[in-house]
């Protein structure tokens, strides 16, 4: 709507921005159900999900797109959104099981990889540098806030005796500490749980009583954390201090930081350089199947516009000569 309303070109004064909207609509229309869709199929395929474009013009920047896109659009959809798509896919889905716990952390580290390309770009090419403004750097940042507490949650779950205590009340028949005894020794020792105090590692019949425990009522829904390549060196890390994030309820906190700084990024991409991630599939598309001159004056000042938000917004290279 924004970008019916802006004026660029003395053609844009003659028309209002509901005169401009219906003409963009229409327009709209008339490609989808045109010969012309085929055409934008392939240049979503090619330029704007495998990005060849970028391509053949810089490798290193295509890497580093492709990680951040990549990476963070399946952990969107396959994590953050797996309620509602990786359930519904998969019948046995749990997310501390394979493939999906290597996967999470597989595709979080290529968000990783983008990003710490990206800030060394930014803070090595003289022509980035001096283009480069705060909003920039905010973005990064939460970025990277958004990915760092993921991994530290996840970690902390790992160690967490309180997560441990709360699976076994939920998914288990097991009531009596006792008969818990020999499952949390089995899962001290080989899930990286941390109890306060310690269980006895040193009998092997309770290690196999607990290992029965856990084939009885784990193994469906656990695979081993190690699987978590990421997540699993960081909890052995915090291993030593569990008992304190324990009592302060860490993993609780985690998620609340990671959960804001989520909706924080959301709220923010418009205003940064991500917004690039709706503006240029658009411009891409838009310029796929409509020749400039051709174009209603009514879509003429709409597309001006919108190349006005495509320049301050992505590389100058999409950006009209």
């Amino acid at each position: 709507w924004t970008w019916c309303q802006i004026s660029v070109g003395s053609e844009a004064a003659h028309f209002s921005p509901k005169d401009r909207a219906v003409s963009a609509l229409k327009g709209i229309f008339q490609t989808i159900f045109s010969r012309k869709i085929i055409v934008l199929l392939k240049v979503l395929i090619f330029d704007v999900i495998l990005q060849l474009k970028l391509l053949r013009d810089d490798f290193r920047r295509w890497i580093m797109h492709i990680c951040i896109y990549f990476g963070f659009i399946l952990l969107l959809l396959m994590h953050a959104l797996d309620d509602h798509i990786t359930m519904n896919l998969f019948y046995d889905y749990a997310a501390t099981l394979n493939p999906f716990l290597f996967l999470r952390n597989f595709f979080g580290a290529l968000v990783l990889i983008g990003v710490t390309i990206a800030i060394y770009r930014r803070t090595t090419r003289k022509s980035l540098k001096t283009t480069t403004n705060p909003s920039d750097k905010y973005a990064i940042v939460i970025l990277a806030v958004i990915m760092i507490s993921g991994f530290v949650l996840e970690s902390s779950k790992i160690i967490s005796s309180t997560v441990f205590d709360e699976m076994v009340f939920d998914y288990s028949s097991l009531e009596d500490p006792e008969e818990i005894a020999p499952l949390k020794a089995y899962w001290a020792k080989d899930y990286g749980v941390v109890f306060s105090p310690t269980p006895d590692l040193t009998d092997p019949d309770v290690i196999e009583q607990g290992r029965e425990l856990h084939e009885e009522s784990c193994v469906s829904c656990h695979s081993r954390p190690g699987w978590a390549f990421l997540a699993y060196p960081i909890s052995r890390l915090l291993a030593p201090v569990a008992a304190g994030l324990n009592a302060v309820e860490a993993d609780l906190w985690l998620w609340y930081l990671h959960f804001v700084a989520c909706f924080i990024g959301l709220a923010y991409l418009p205003f940064s350089k991500f917004f690039h991630l709706i503006v240029t599939p658009v411009m891409l598309m838009t310029r796929a199947v409509i020749d400039l001159n051709e174009m209603s004056p009514q879509n003429r000042a709409t597309f001006r516009a919108m190349e006005l938000d495509a320049c301050i917004a992505v590389p100058a290279v999409l950006c009209v000569q």
